[in-house]
């Protein structure tokens, strides 16, 4: 394998492609980012679950493959100047070359190296910058703590022509509306693991049925953050698998088992209590009396015509207030962990919050001016006496 290959090109395929390298490699393999060279070069990694490609424009010389170290590839390619980069396999391994630096890097068995799944078929295609915006405010409300894997996912539920996606840990939920072109032509294999539900069809044709699948939250946040505004990502769904093209890049990762159920109904209905409040003072004020809130202790908040009154105190060690004005008719008291009612503010964006309360005690929903993104906060008993 011979090759010559800008730097900024062999940065951005590299770095996407090792967004999959496992930080604990079951086999050493997998630790190893799989270059391939033909009429351009592909950087693949794969771990079992998560399978990321890139390819990138190459003047290739002698076509060829090459298994090496991802994180050290990763790192030298970061350190390298601009400019043209040569990649070389001889026979002591892999040989970088840029300007006056040249690094050897030792091969692995090309052989050993597993088969990425092959990717399902196409589902159809979403904004990439929108799809991205609402995978940050939705995995905010995924849990981290794997004791049930299927509160570490986020729901992808495709209808008609909108798209939702959703996460929940048993405190809180964010569930997003956007907007999809389905490939209506394409059926559906609801038969795999993390597809189907009540809600879907299997099989059944995009644009005339529903499917939903669970995908890790956390894999879904690694793609999205590399993806840009102005671009199209196509879904791939199919087989116990998604798949995530943008341009160049290429992310499959497996779903998983025991989708979610449609939570969305636990949100207050209509006709409920509202309060409405400027999002910046009030972002301000929870930053300011969460200062002193002990851990596992609410914030309070008290709603009177007109006003809004947050408290937090740490036993008798410390306590504080903070007043703003709220759009509230009649009284209400409630507690909310305070970084739950943080991250949800901040995801929501906007002038205004708007909160529905079911009444005090029950869980309340904070929705911004557009509405498209909503998050759904269980109340904190607040103490007595």
């Amino acid at each position: 394998m011979k090759l010559t290959i800008d730097r900024s090109d062999l940065s951005d395929a590299v770095t996407w492609a090792a967004g999959a390298l496992p930080a604990r490699p079951a086999v050493p393999v997998l630790a190893g980012l799989m270059l391939r060279a033909g009429e351009r070069l592909t950087v693949s990694a794969f771990d079992y679950e998560v399978a990321t490609t890139a390819t990138a424009t190459a003047s290739v010389t002698d076509p060829g493959e090459a298994l090496v170290s991802g994180r050290l590839l990763a790192q030298i390619v970061r350190s390298l100047p601009p400019g043209p980069v040569g990649l070389t396999r001889g026979g002591g391994g892999l040989v970088v070359s840029c300007a006056e630096a040249t690094f050897t890097l030792a091969t692995m068995p090309v052989e050993d190296y597993p088969s990425p799944p092959v990717p399902p078929p196409v589902a159809g295609t979403v904004d990439a910058g929108l799809f991205a915006e609402a995978v940050a405010q939705v995995v905010l409300a995924a849990s981290r703590d794997d004791t049930v894997p299927a509160f570490t996912g986020a729901r992808l539920h495709l209808e008609g022509e909108t798209l939702t996606l959703s996460c929940i840990d048993r405190y809180r939920m964010g569930v997003r509306h956007l907007p999809w072109s389905p490939a209506g032509d394409r059926a559906l294999d609801g038969t795999g693991p993390g597809q189907g539900g009540p809600s879907s069809t299997a099989p059944g044709q995009f644009g005339a049925g529903a499917a939903t699948a669970l995908v890790p939250a956390g894999t879904l946040a690694a793609t999205a953050r590399h993806l840009s505004a102005g671009t199209t990502l196509t879904l791939r769904l199919g087989d116990g698998l998604l798949g995530l093209d943008c341009g160049p890049r290429h992310t499959v990762t497996r779903l998983l088992d025991n989708p979610l159920a449609d939570y969305v109904s636990q949100f207050p209905a209509t006709g409920a209590i509202h309060a409405e409040v400027r999002t910046g003072p009030l972002l301000d004020a929870l930053r300011r009396v969460a200062l002193v809130a002990a851990p596992q202790t609410p914030v309070h908040l008290v709603f009177s015509p007109g006003r809004l009154r947050l408290e937090a105190r740490a036993g008798s060690e410390a306590h504080a207030t903070a007043a703003l004005d709220a759009d509230f008719d009649g009284e209400l008291s409630i507690g909310f962990n305070p970084r739950f009612l943080l991250d949800g503010l901040t995801a929501l964006g906007g002038d205004s919050v708007r909160m529905t309360f079911a009444g005090p005690g029950k869980a309340a929903s904070l929705t911004g001016g557009d509405g498209r993104f909503r998050y759904l906060l269980a109340a904190v008993r607040l103490p007595t006496g």
